[in-house]
């Protein structure tokens, strides 16, 4: 699963504007720097460790879930991974949240949300190696759907 370059947060004109919001918003990006480097170094777990407790503070951060998706897809957690995934999706609306989530569709064998995942790759114009790989697969999901397969 790769890892996709972290955008710059917009915020909000009123973030920020008491002082225990700044900090919240300093320690978040913190938490998810560290997060970051936990889990290039192999520690998926430690990185879920880490961020889960911020959820009850940052619940609406679509940057901290995408996080523990991420790390739960590292860690071998298929669906950890997509409920991470699917909530930085609903929250930010970021079509490169599809990939991943096609991929982790495929893999927990949820073929008709698969397939919806992929033409969205498809509609995006999502960065992908293979385009022709995402239309075979669409080919392949749209018959075992209708099929009733999946």
């Amino acid at each position: 699963m790769a890892k996709r370059k972290r955008k710059k947060q917009r915020k909000s004109p009123f973030s920020g504007i008491f002082p225990w919001q700044r900090n919240a918003d300093v320690d978040l990006q913190t938490a998810l720097a560290q997060a970051d480097d936990m889990i290039a170094a192999g520690n998926a777990q430690g990185a879920i460790a880490l961020l889960e407790p911020l959820l009850s503070i940052h619940s609406n951060q679509a940057d901290l879930h995408y996080y523990l998706g991420y790390a739960h897809a590292k860690a071998g957690d298929a669906w950890g991974a997509l409920s991470g995934y699917e909530w930085a999706l609903d929250l930010s609306k970021d079509s490169d949240y599809w990939l991943p989530l096609a991929a982790l569709y495929l893999q927990v064998e949820l073929r008709a949300s698969a397939l919806r995942a992929h033409r969205q790759v498809i509609k995006h114009r999502l960065d992908t190696p293979d385009m022709n790989e995402i239309r075979l697969i669409i080919e392949m999901l749209e018959v075992e759907v209708a099929s009733g397969i999946g």
